[in-house]
């Protein structure tokens, strides 16, 4: 057949039946973490580059391999014969697309193909955040963003890096498109992006450097503690670096107010280069997340993410780039975007230094994946068993716990993904409230048991006390006598609430102080902090009970430690009785 765009045919070995996937280690726990980020952006002459791009002019990217049937019928073994001259293709387009391939169908032919092609697989750079959750951790294989909460969420240009870890290589699977529309993943060449930009907003960008802000916390509550906010806002600032930022692994300063909202505390990474050289090549390469981190974009943009998640980027003084110069990043970077209509089967591997990628919005189940790589197996790395990475205990927690249907699941070779119907339908035939009773035999232990049985005692009786404080009336009834006629229960008498040593406002900040710590702790699971806001009661249990259930002492009780800590005339068990009475 004809080379595809520029490919070359070569002489292979051809196989009439396909190389079968035998069994592989289990790499649960024993992938190295992602390596660190390769930064050489020192003395580039931005003019001159340009100028040698646009004489040499750039191969196609991405380049399309697509597989004839004797190809496809090799398996891993067509891959493993031509793993140098894809490695060259590779090096020069900067990403290869294969199409038309069996093998990488399900999780474990999509690690037969990159383990053939000779990639080492590694840790996601974020994976201590628990944020991407695995498709199929034996294989190393994650999952992209495919929840229904984030399908109408345009997620923009980026190379999968932090300022402190990036990983080398990336190679991106379509196991299901998405079944009714959208969701085409696109890649751009960063030379591409480098060349075309402006050479003067390129410069002071360059020159400048820039800083980008990885999440937002809102405290606008502390502006109603008056003489209490300073102490306040240095705790929460305190509380967040020692807790939050260092499941992120990131190197994080806290910071209010850069965006103008005194209260806002966000997230910010240092100050690093919107370009690099190549650390193969040597090239200069756009090396920068503007076009998907940038807040200026994104609310124009469709956009799902809560506040907590939003982004953004800063120039290197923390100051707001030029909106011109946003735009022109944006138009520039978009007349670069190659779409990729992929189908099942489909992979495209892609040199994370130099090709940046996104994802569109879309309808219906979408099952794509990736796998995250620090190099070639010749170069002397390897797979390595140590199972101690930080966070990955975390990164398992977080995703196992996931309250969201089909987040992490895992899906065997040819089985359709289950829409949304399907998925409630099964999660009320999983409910043991909604099962039909059980048939009677010798054997039967009797109906599942409610839930609420699931309870320890304590917390069982931690929760009556609660219904009592809330409803002190409805509890009198309840323990009322009943009348011997009517065999109704005598009418109490209405019981007077405490007065409260709190004006209104005082009230309304405590409330919503509390609503951030209990909002924090089921975020956190288990963080361990000063106050214990990690809490026993998880999310899970709380999903679709009582809104009381909250109100708990164990959710109190960093709120209480809290405000001692910062006002020692405040006193604990005067401030847990107020806590149901007070007007909020």
């Amino acid at each position: 057949r004809a080379a595809p765009r520029g490919v070359q045919a070569s002489k292979v070995r051809m196989a009439t039946v396909a190389s079968p996937v035998g069994e592989m280690p289990d790499l649960d726990g024993a992938l190295p973490d992602c390596p660190p980020t390769l930064w050489d952006a020192d003395g580039i002459d931005i003019a001159a580059e340009q100028a040698r791009y646009r004489e040499e002019g750039l191969p196609a990217c991405p380049l399309e391999i697509v597989a004839t049937p004797e190809e496809n019928a090799q398996g891993a073994a067509y891959f493993s014969d031509n793993a140098d001259r894809l490695r060259g293709l590779l090096r020069d387009h900067g990403t290869l697309w294969f199409r038309g391939f069996d093998l990488m169908k399900n999780e474990q032919g999509f690690r037969a193909f990159y383990d053939a092609v000779g990639l080492n697989p590694c840790l996601d750079p974020i994976h201590t955040s628990g944020l991407r959750a695995f498709a199929s951790a034996k294989d190393a294989v994650y999952e992209e963003v495919n929840k229904q909460s984030l399908s109408q969420h345009y997620i923009g240009l980026h190379n999968e890096a932090t300022k402190k870890k990036t990983a080398t290589y990336g190679a991106f699977v379509c196991f299901q498109p998405a079944s009714v529309k959208g969701g085409e993943f696109f890649i751009a060449d960063g030379a591409a992006i480098f060349r075309d930009l402006d050479t003067e907003v390129l410069k002071k960008l360059y020159d400048s450097k820039v800083r980008i802000s990885v999440s937002n916390l809102d405290f606008n509550f502390l502006g109603a503690l008056g003489p209490l906010k300073d102490g306040a806002m240095d705790f929460f600032k305190g509380l967040v670096a020692s807790v939050i930022a260092p499941k992120f692994d990131m190197d994080l300063e806290m910071i209010y107010g850069a965006d103008g909202n005194p209260y806002r505390l966000q997230a910010i990474e240092g100050r690093q280069s919107p370009v690099t050289r190549h650390p193969e090549t040597g090239r200069p390469v756009w090396f920068c997340n503007v076009h998907n981190h940038a807040r200026y974009l994104r609310d124009r943009r469709p956009c799902t993410v809560p506040e907590v998640g939003m982004t953004d980027v800063y120039s290197g003084d923390l100051g707001a780039l030029d909106a011109r110069d946003l735009q022109h990043i944006n138009a520039v970077s978009e007349k670069n975007i190659a779409r990729c209509a992929m189908r099942p089967g489909d992979v495209l591997l892609v040199d994370n230094y130099r090709v940046l990628h996104g994802r569109d919005v879309f309808e219906g189940d979408r099952y794509h994946a990736v796998s995250w790589f620090d190099g070639w197996k010749g170069d002397g790395k390897s797979v390595v068993t140590d199972g101690g990475k930080p966070g990955n205990v975390l990164n398992k927690m977080i995703n196992t716990s996931s309250a969201e249907p089909g987040a992490g699941h895992r899906r065997a070779a040819g089985r359709t993904i289950p829409g949304a119907a399907q998925r409630r339908a099964a999660a009320r035939d999983r409910d043991p409230r909604r099962a039909a009773p059980a048939t009677p035999s010798a054997s039967s232990e009797g109906p599942p048991p409610h839930p609420h049985t699931r309870m320890t005692a304590p917390q069982r009786m931690s929760m009556k006390r609660v219904r009592a404080r809330i409803s002190p009336r409805r509890a009198a009834v309840s323990s009322a006598p009943r009348n011997p006629r009517s065999g109704l229960r005598q009418a109490a008498p209405a019981v007077q609430p405490q007065a409260s040593p709190f004006t209104l406002g005082q009230a309304a900040a405590l409330h919503r102080w509390r609503c951030w710590l209990v909002s924090m702790s089921l975020t956190l699971v288990a963080a361990p902090s000063p106050f214990d806001v990690g809490c026993p009661i998880q999310a899970p249990r709380l999903t679709g009970q009582p809104r009381h259930i909250i109100r708990t002492w164990t959710h109190l009780k960093p709120s209480v430690h809290a405000m001692a800590a910062l006002e020692p005339t405040f006193d604990r068990s005067t401030l847990s009785r107020c806590y149901y009475t007070a007007p909020f």
